[in-house]
Parts: structure tokens; sequence; C-alpha cells
């Protein structure tokens, strides 16, 4: 019964018999306006201005220069300060959750042992996960120093919102 009134109700949507009014409608539930705002990636739950946009792009900006320079404090500046779940390929079966303290030691560790040589995202793909929180993906590409060999590795970050700014409270492998 429930699948037949979900095919119904897409089947409006595609043929059009239910047209959506214009986006951030206040008539429409919030959680519609933001599942609206994110459609395909190209904006990010703004929850309600722009400047909270551009503190998310800042904030993403800050992870990436602390993996390009190889920097974990840099790292555990980004982070929340309640427990983080953490799980890299990069760093074995050790995964978890993890206090910032703790996420900044294993970095150390993994940066000792490789080199970046690249951190890349798409800054227009930004996925709202839930409430306001925001994921995105990225690519870590590494030398292991002693063997020479280049590696990607994807990871996924989810990000909350802080206060007036965004910080991580999720790192972990992704599939490519």
């Amino acid at each position: 019964m429930v699948s037949i009134a979900v095919s119904v109700l897409f089947t409006s949507f595609y043929l059009g018999v239910i047209a959506l009014p214009s986006q951030n409608d206040p008539t429409r539930p919030t959680y519609l306006n933001k599942l609206l705002n994110v459609h395909k990636g190209k904006d990010v739950p703004t929850l309600g201005d722009v400047r909270s946009e551009d503190d998310l792009r800042k904030a993403i900006e800050r992870m990436a220069s602390a993996f390009e320079a190889g920097d974990a404090s840099a790292v555990e500046d980004c982070l929340v300060r309640s427990p983080i779940l953490f799980s890299l390929k990069a760093k074995g079966d050790e995964k978890g959750f993890f206090g910032p303290s703790q996420i900044k030691f294993m970095f150390e560790k993994l940066f000792e042992k490789r080199e970046t040589r690249g951190f890349t995202y798409d800054s227009e793909r930004l996925y709202l996960a839930r409430g306001a929180s925001v994921s995105f993906r990225a690519d870590w590409t590494y030398v292991v120093r002693d063997e020479d060999e280049l590696a990607t590795e994807r990871l996924r970050f989810k990000m909350e919102r802080s206060g007036n700014d965004w910080r991580v409270s999720e790192i972990r492998s992704a599939p490519h």
C-alpha cells in the first residue's frame, strides 16, 4: 500500500501534476526547503544567510590546508570538542570514536609516515547530512615515505555548526 502511494507521488512529481512552490517558500516545511536548497549539491544549508555558507567554505579550506601541510595540530583545531568518528584505511583496523587530542596523535603518526601530495574536494558537492550538518568528500593523495608509492584515499567528512564556525565531527574512508 505504501509503495503504491510512493509511486503515485513520484509519478505526480515527474508528470508535473504536483507543482512545488518556489524555493524557501514559507508555507513549505523547513526540512523540504533545506532539501531543495541542497538539490544536486548546488547549495549548502544556509540557515538563513550567506555568511554561514562562507564560514563553512572557510572551515573546509582550513581542513584542506592542514592536510596539505601535514599539520596534525591544525587538523585538531578543525574538530568538534566531543568524540569524533574516525576510520581511515591508512590507519588500518583502528576505528571508533576518539577525542580531538587522540585524533591529533593519530594524525601525527600518519603524517610522519606519509607525505601529502594533494587534498582535493569539489566545493560544489556539499551534502546536507542531518539538521545543521553537512558532509563532503575529498581525495587525499600521499606517498608512504619508505615505499615511494603514491596512494589516494577518498575521505568523507561530516561538519557541524558550532556557534559561528563549522567543525568536523566525522572523518572516515569512503568508497570511490
